[in-house]
């Protein structure tokens, strides 16, 4: 029986990754690259026609995407984690995850997995549709692709009309 065993502390960043790699894969991504390449043309073409204030604003307008939104995703990573991130032991089995946090047990059976999610490095396991245990190749190392596949493989087993999507 193949189980994966790995302890570590969540960070601000895991979320970060996270987020971005949502937001990168989607229109929405395309749409924040289309703007900031806007901004950064109209700022080149402009620089000396709009005076001091119409710079500041387009170099706001320019560091929105860039700058400010990882900034604004990672303080809500810390308000999500907290001031003192807790110790994550987590155990993939054939059976179960089982994940051991402050003192406090969960076993989450295959059947109860909602989804996985999978891209450059991190691994996302949905319990349900509002919460997910990040594994990412900080935590996994090169065993983030046979973690990967397992779990794949793990929840097609036990959700014979349900096909992994990661």
């Amino acid at each position: 029986m193949k189980t994966y065993h790995y302890t570590y502390f969540s960070k601000p960043q895991d979320l970060v990754v996270l987020g971005l790699d949502h937001t990168y894969h989607q229109y929405t991504g395309l749409i924040n690259i289309v703007f900031t390449i806007a901004m950064l043309i109209l700022l080149i073409a402009r620089w000396n026609a709009w005076g001091i204030l119409g710079n500041i604003f387009l170099v706001l307008a320019l560091m929105i995407f860039p700058v400010f939104q990882p900034l604004a995703m990672y303080l809500h990573g810390r308000k999500v984690i907290g001031p003192k991130p807790s110790e994550m032991d987590m155990t993939i089995g054939e059976d179960a995850m089982q994940i051991k946090s402050e003192g406090k047990q969960t076993t989450i059976q295959w059947e109860r997995i909602a989804g996985i999610y999978f891209s450059k490095g991190i691994l996302v396991l949905y319990p349900d549709a509002n919460h997910g245990y990040i594994l990412t190749k900080r935590i996994v190392g090169e065993e983030l692709q046979e973690v990967t596949d397992y779990c794949k493989e793990r929840i097609e087993a036990t959700h014979p009309k349900k096909k992994a999507s990661a």
